[in-house]
């Protein structure tokens, strides 16, 4: 009996450690608004109910201000839509370091990269990067863009009516950000499965950024959550894992024709400074983070003209002011 009473009074100091050691982030809920969700899981279920949809923080955001507080699990999430705050953030010398809860479940899955190293190794490997998104090698990829700006508007007419044009959209980044980040096209992902495998890996990322449980491998192992993972990964990883060999016997007999992501990072791999695991984590997270991002802000801005008939024809004279104007361009 006397155990027991011992074990109880050690866990709640336990407790109360926990809770003392978080009181910062305790006090924030007095000073920022904010919803604050159910105890362990945040606002993490209703995220997950109306499927992560931006249409949630939007409605956070009209009833607590521009600049909230969530609490994803554990951990409290700083949002906002105040440019102003954005901008401080953005252009500051000193928030260049990610938080680790959202840093560790990448680098666990891609190893290392841009989004996720920390100073100074993060200041280094981006200015190892800079050849590859500098003006002038951007621009040469108008091309691309064009041809790729173009199948959008044949895939746009063919669909015309129908609900669901996501995931021809995606199917549509993903070519474009293959082209640009890793200088191939893609013809053998007919039927979405490497797109279905980024989007699986960037969901169980997304699960262990909001929850801690994922995380722990022998509880993602009993839910299956390692297993489905590592199906996918393999998958990306023969993918990547064939692009790079071509790569490499190219760069072998001096075939290496511009420095895009990929081959200045294979570059950098050659000469010893990064791992050649590295190379696939920074050209998967590159088009990760490219593949849904580019998809749904084209989905989105379709659906906003749409809902705004009376914007679309300012929109475009407003292309026409910047773009070439002649028919096929257009």
């Amino acid at each position: 009996m006397i155990t027991f009473y011992i074990w109880v009074v050690a866990g709640i100091l336990l407790w109360l450690h926990f809770l003392w050691s978080r009181r910062r982030f305790y006090k924030l809920m007095l000073e920022i608004p904010g919803p604050k969700g159910v105890p362990f899981l945040g606002t993490v279920p209703e995220y997950v109910i109306n499927k992560l949809q931006i249409i949630q923080r939007t409605k956070h955001m009209d009833i607590y201000g521009s600049t909230i507080l969530i609490w994803m699990g554990i951990n409290p999430v700083l949002l906002t839509r105040d440019p102003k705050i954005a901008e401080d953030i953005l252009i500051s010398s000193q928030c260049l370091n990610r938080a680790s809860n959202i840093t560790k479940p990448i680098s666990d899955t891609f190893e290392s990269g841009l989004l996720t190293l920390r100073e100074p190794e993060w200041q280094q490997r981006r200015r190892n990067l800079n050849s590859s998104f500098k003006p002038n090698l951007l621009l040469n990829f108008v091309p691309i863009f064009n041809s790729e700006a173009t199948i959008l508007v044949n895939i746009m007419d063919n669909f015309v009516g129908q609900k669901d044009v996501l995931p021809h959209l995606l199917r549509w980044s993903f070519r474009t950000g293959c082209q640009t980040i890793l200088g191939t096209e893609v013809k053998e992902d007919l039927d979405n499965t490497l797109i279905e495998s980024w989007q699986s890996v960037l969901r169980s990322i997304m699960l262990c950024i909001a929850l801690p449980f994922p995380r722990n491998k022998i509880f993602s192992s009993i839910f299956g959550f390692e297993r489905r993972r590592a199906k996918h990964l393999d998958r990306l990883n023969a993918f990547m894992d064939d692009i790079l060999q071509q790569k490499l016997r190219k760069i072998s007999q001096n075939e290496l024709d511009s420095p895009i992501v990929i081959n200045r990072l294979v570059d950098l791999f050659r000469s010893g400074q990064i791992g050649y695991n590295h190379i696939k984590g920074e050209c998967n997270s590159t088009i990760i983070a490219s593949l849904e991002t580019t998809a749904l802000t084209v989905t989105h801005t379709l659906i906003l003209l749409a809902m705004f008939p009376e914007y679309q024809d300012i929109t475009f004279e407003e292309l026409k002011m910047v773009l070439p104007t002649s028919e096929e361009s257009m």
